[in-house]
């Protein structure tokens, strides 16, 4: 397993003297084919390195000028060294390398497959960084600029100082050195380059994000990413190893809740206290005593079949590029099977019916939004079909069969945000019931007042609204049509913290997986001595009311399509 770090990593925004000089250096930018040489240095069209290619060919913003040719008939590369470059691996996403200049490379991202778009996500290789003259002089940083230029979002956390992450593999190890984040000089803003028809929004430009990277280490081999990859080996091995672990494996049972597109299983995993006698641990806790439970529940650790007991739906990943689901997902099973009084209390009183990667096709193939039928798997939840969409076919199936037997009282679906800060909730909150329903409100209220939770969730950018095209996601089909009113999605940048003490920080690996274990925790606080309590959780939403502004506690903004 990669280490993991907590320390904090500053948020350094671009100042304006480098955006301005940016927009100059940008005039020329959709005109550099004709006045800088190029060479294709990498072409990676098979997704994945797994013989799949897409059926809809990703549009591009340029096509590469080819070198003319010398007397013997080779091309003659303008450049005396190159970069290595390579996405042939599980997520990996690169489409095209062209180099422009002696340290500076225009990528172009593969669109989803069989989707014509989709860009964002990126995951890739980098070797032979260091050129043997440069070597020669004992110079041991080289310095190179990325430009990818392919991407269609009109913002980005980029231009909020994000940055993204790199993995050196001589510093995992030597030093135990795992994922950073790196690059200075970001900057995110349109470029020259029409997008046609293909545009869907006021732009009809494709959007660059460049960045300067600094590479230490001389025969080292680099891989860069989006934001920290969590792959579904990475996902299989942490759920092994949960299943190996004596401690745990006697509250877990592994299933399979279907078979994918591509023939991957989707895991679900079901987490409960299986024997017929109670915790004596548990029992002892005051927060565990819930009225209206079972005393006698049934419950097969062979099959995972538990019946006459509270039961909280949890999924993660339906988009692939939208990792710290998963690493969400990862702390929030560590806490949920552990050995701590508030694991085993939770354990006895509540079955957890987990998916930790509904989309394990588009993960595999290094996707950013889509499965492998070319479609967005959270807007497909008002009618999935069996055979395109299986796994959210099989899940809402599980869900409305979880309710014959149990009390199914929440369904959470975790999910990356790329646009906004802090980890948030939407939630569905009917306009003709506003005011009557404050259960919905209260549960992320208490996760921004939980012990961990304080200090990732902002109760202030929750919403309790579904704007027009969100009817058909997870969170408002649940709600409406399986009748679970405690539907909601969590939400978490890509980036990090704009209050607390982690303000002007990016979130690491460490903070949130925390953030799984306050999902947890806050469970105890929402259904404390077996029922909400209700008077806290009502001073505290009309704390937040007021501080929120009446006109503004439930807007989305416009742009916010990571839902």
């Amino acid at each position: 397993m990669i280490p993991v770090s907590d320390a904090r990593e500053p948020i350094v925004k671009p100042s304006i003297a480098e955006f301005m000089n940016e927009l100059r250096g940008e005039a020329l930018y959709g005109a550099r084919e004709e006045l800088q040489p190029m060479m294709l240095v990498y072409e990676g069209r098979s997704a994945a390195g797994l013989d799949v290619i897409s059926r809809v060919e990703t549009p591009v913003p340029y096509e590469v000028v080819t070198p003319a040719r010398g007397p013997d008939g080779n091309v003659v590369n303008p450049f005396t060294h190159q970069l290595t470059f390579d996405s042939c691996f599980e997520s990996g996403n690169l489409l095209r390398a062209v180099q422009r200049g002696v340290a500076e490379y225009d990528l172009f991202l593969r669109g989803d497959l069989h989707t014509p778009g989709q860009t964002q996500w990126f995951y890739f290789s980098v070797s032979n960084t260091h050129s043997p003259c440069t070597l020669e002089r004992g110079i041991t940083k080289s310095s190179v600029t990325f430009n990818i230029v392919n991407l269609t979002k009109p913002d980005s956390l980029f231009n909020k100082g994000m940055r993204p992450v790199m993995l050196s593999y001589q510093n995992l190890q030597t030093k135990t050195i795992g994922w950073q984040r790196t690059g200075y000089n970001i900057t995110y803003r349109a470029n020259n380059y029409k997008r046609g028809f293909q545009a869907v929004d006021a732009s009809n430009t494709y959007f660059t994000l460049s960045f300067t990277v600094d590479f230490l280490n001389p025969n080292d081999t680099y891989l860069l990413a989006h934001s920290y990859p969590y792959t579904l080996a990475d996902n299989k091995l942490h759920l092994k190893s949960l299943m190996d672990d004596p401690r745990r494996r006697p509250y877990i049972h592994q299933g399979v809740l279907c078979q994918t597109l591509a023939g991957n299983e989707c895991d679900l995993i079901t987490v409960a206290q299986f024997d017929s006698a109670s915790d004596e641990r548990a029992n002892s806790n005051p927060r565990e005593r819930a009225r209206g439970t079972p005393t006698t529940p049934f419950a097969n650790p062979n099959t995972g079949e538990v019946r006459g007991k509270r039961c909280i739906v949890i999924s993660a990943r339906v988009h692939p590029g939208e990792t710290p689901a998963s690493w969400m997902m990862r702390g929030f099973l560590d806490f949920i099977t552990g050995n701590s009084d508030e694991a085993r209390t939770l354990r006895s009183q509540f079955v957890f019916k987990i998916v930790p990667m509904l989309n394990p096709d588009g993960v595999q193939f290094g996707n950013n939004r889509c499965s492998l039928a070319g479609v967005d798997l959270n807007r497909q939840w008002k009618r999935p079909s069996r055979t395109l969409h299986p796994t959210v076919y099989y899940l809402k199936s599980l869900i409305r069969a979880e309710k014959q037997f149990n009390d199914v009282v929440m369904y959470i679906d975790l999910h990356g945000h790329s646009r906004k800060m802090n980890i948030f909730l939407y939630g569905l909150e009917e306009k003709r019931q506003k005011g009557k329903n404050l259960q919905v409100r209260m549960f992320p209220r208490l996760v921004s007042c939980n012990r961990f939770g304080k200090n990732y969730v902002s109760f202030a950018d929750c919403s309790f609204n579904a704007k027009k095209g969100r009817e058909t996601t997870a969170r408002v089909v649940v709600s409406r049509e399986l009748g679970i009113k405690c539907s909601y999605t969590l939400e978490a940048t890509f980036c990090g913290a704009d209050f607390g003490p982690l303000k002007n920080c990016h979130f690491n690996l460490f903070h949130l997986q925390e953030v799984g274990r306050s999902l947890a925790d806050s469970f105890l606080d929402f259904y404390c001595n077996g029922e909400v309590n209700i008077p806290d959780s009502l001073d505290l939403v009309a704390e937040a009311k007021q501080k929120k502004g009446a006109n503004s506690e439930d807007i989305e903004s416009e742009s916010d399509t990571d839902d």
